[in-house]
Order: C-alpha cells, then structure tokens, then sequence
C-alpha cells in the first residue's frame, strides 16, 4: 500500500478508554485523554497511532495523513467519516446526507470493504451538506 508523505504533527494523550491503534479517536473528558467514539457522526479529535491501554500514553495524529481502517468498501477521493464505535471509517455520500456530516478526512486510496486498511488527508472538521 502506498504512504503519502506529508509533513505531520503527532500529539501524546493518555488513553480513557482501550484505544485500536489506527482507530479515529474523540476528545477525552479531561485535556489531555483522548477516547474510542460512542457513536457513528461525532466529533474526530485524530487516528490513534498505536493501540493502548486504559491510562497508557498514545500518539494521536492531528494533521497530515494517517491509516485508518475502512467500515466498508471506500471509493478514492470519498470524505470519510466516523462510521461507529470502532473508530473505523466509512464514506459520505454528498447530496444524501440530510445534515451535518463531522469530516474526519478525504480517501487517498480505495478500500475493498470491511477491515481494509486506507491512507486518508485529515481534514477534521464539519462537512455541511444542503
């Protein structure tokens, strides 16, 4: 698979929950943790560059291009979204979505379905559609 090269910026956070390495992780209750997502459509704080464990210490990328692992099959060029509480992502379909998408980033590659690993542009943020 190819690696898009990009100047980046990893933070370290300590973990609230079991954090999936490669998973898109939410902000934490306090400052400086950061959480697996509750939901699909929530607000993406990074992708977790390791797994950890409850209170140990994990690098989150912010910006820049990250793995994260597909829900389902992704088209390249798709903006990718929180797809539920695995941290996985799935692809938003714009002109379908009836409200505010939160943006975790676009596809760089394609993803053949469930548990296939893609390289994404971080672009958090909120994606409105009409």
């Amino acid at each position: 698979m190819p690696r898009h090269v990009k100047q980046t910026t990893s933070f370290n956070y300590l973990a609230e929950a079991a954090i999936t390495a490669n998973a898109v992780v939410i902000a934490g209750t306090a400052d400086n943790e950061v959480d697996m997502p509750g939901a699909a459509d929530v607000a993406p704080w990074g992708v977790a560059l390791e797994a950890a464990a409850i209170g140990e210490s994990v690098d989150v990328q912010r910006n820049g291009y990250a793995i994260v692992i597909a829900n389902a099959a992704i088209t390249k060029g798709d903006f990718v979204a929180i797809s539920g509480t695995d941290g996985r992502v799935a692809g938003i379909t714009i002109g379908t979505t009836t409200h505010d998408q939160r943006l975790v980033g676009r596809a760089m590659q394609a993803a053949s379905g469930a548990g296939a690993e893609l390289s994404i542009e971080l672009m958090l943020g909120q994606l409105v559609t009409v």
